[in-house]
């Protein structure tokens, strides 16, 4: 299940996992409307790369693999641009996962599907 790119869709990485919306924005720390908006096209804007980063991770695929549909931005900038990606940044911001099923644990530290 590919694009004519030889790309992925965000939707058929998701459905491949068997995860709903829903799942799959737990499991990477955003909205569920964050996810139907990139799968659906409606954000007429690039997808920012943490948001992506965040998605990608948890289908446990590369950024790259993914047909964005708008693209990347870092920072407000477009990918490809003087934009310059620090992977220390990635590696400060990342909340506690459950070694489980990997979903953000909530602030009180305990996952609510495997608990």
């Amino acid at each position: 299940m590919s694009t004519q790119s030889g790309l992925i869709t965000l939707k058929q990485a998701r459905e491949l996992r068997g995860w709903s919306q829903y799942g799959l924005a737990r499991r990477a720390g955003v909205s569920q409307p964050t996810v139907s908006k990139i799968e659906n096209g409606y954000l007429n804007c690039a997808t920012s790369y943490d948001v992506a980063y965040a998605l990608s991770k948890a289908l446990d695929i590369q950024i790259t693999d993914i047909n964005w549909p708008f693209g990347l931005t870092h920072r407000g900038r477009p990918m490809g641009s003087s934009a310059v990606i620090r992977h220390d940044d990635e590696q400060a911001a990342k909340p506690p996962k459950c070694a489980s099923c990997f979903t953000i644990l909530p602030r009180s530290g305990h996952c609510d599907f495997c608990n």
